[in-house]
């Protein structure tokens, strides 16, 4: 499964570590989650896009505000979102399009969308629902979602550049 290695290492954060886990100490792992160069644009997209971020808002409600208030694929750009899909495995990515879209009651506009060849929608569908499995590698993440705290300035500026040390890392 797609997800595997990043839920084990948000259950590492949540369950198994009792102290906070700061940047510093990411900074000093060596077991980071490997990152594909499709998941590193979907990453450097939303390190883009943390300003877009208010502060207050629970953790969940993050990729809300990373992948959903711009375009990962502008609209009409249905080349640049095939070409987009392709890299980021063909078949493999439209699998995970339609099995999240399922988990919305979206999956007849997927389709129709897929029918209709707009592979600029499919590719932000796939940004959107890859982002949110990104985004379960965060440590400053899953520390407010272990407190069930919402985001603050600081925690805004350490996704950030959590997101770009993930980029270099991976």
């Amino acid at each position: 499964m797609i997800m595997d290695p990043y839920k084990k290492f948000r259950e590492y954060i949540l369950v198994e570590s009792k102290d906070s886990v700061y940047l510093s100490k990411i900074n000093e792992m060596t077991e980071l989650p490997n990152f594909s160069e499709t998941d590193k644009e979907i990453l450097e997209f939303m390190s883009d896009r943390t300003d877009l971020i208010e502060v207050g808002v629970e953790a969940g409600e993050v990729s809300d505000y990373l992948l959903n208030h711009d375009y990962f694929v502008d609209p009409g750009y249905i080349q640049e979102g095939k070409d987009f899909l392709n890299r980021a495995g063909g078949l493999e990515a439209l699998e995970l399009v339609m099995e999240r879209s399922r988990d919305y009651d979206m999956i007849d506009s997927v389709a129709r969308d897929i029918s209709k060849a707009e592979w600029d929608k499919v590719a932000r569908l796939y940004a959107y629902y890859r982002g949110e499995e990104l985004l379960l590698a965060s440590e400053i993440l899953a520390e407010l979602y272990a407190n069930e705290e919402g985001v603050t300035e600081q925690d805004i500026k350490n996704l950030e550049r959590e997101l770009k040390l993930f980029i270099r890392r991976g």
